[in-house]
């Protein structure tokens, strides 16, 4: 896993943390120990993270947890990797009263940039 954390790190591919808890990073504020959070700092980087993850680590559990919301994660360690998008920049566009925003753009934001 190392190596990962190397990889991550050396690319700029965003943060990543050892140890770190669900209970932590989720809203539910349930769950145990995680071996390995990485925060990409933007979709492109994920995905050169993921292709890197498939080639090198596919063998490892991935969980994806977008930004954390309404997870309800066990209170056993997970001896695997979670991808978090909390710390991604949000883009969406507006033009002529049609919004085009990324999926995982939180709802809290989408509306308070969009509701006039």
């Amino acid at each position: 896993m190392l190596q990962l954390v190397e990889y991550i790190k050396k690319n700029n591919l965003g943060e990543v943390l050892l140890d770190k808890y669900f209970c932590d990073i989720t809203t539910l504020k349930i769950g145990g120990k995680i071996n390995l959070l990485y925060y990409p700092n933007t979709i492109s980087n994920f995905i050169v993270f993921y292709n890197y993850y498939l080639k090198q680590y596919n063998n490892k559990k991935l969980i994806i947890i977008g930004n954390g919301s309404n997870i309800l994660a066990s209170s056993d360690d997970f001896n695997g990797i979670v991808v978090c998008f909390k710390k991604i920049m949000y883009k969406y566009t507006l033009i002529n009263n049609i919004v085009t925003a990324v999926a995982i753009l939180p709802y809290r934001k989408f509306c308070s940039h969009t509701v006039f």
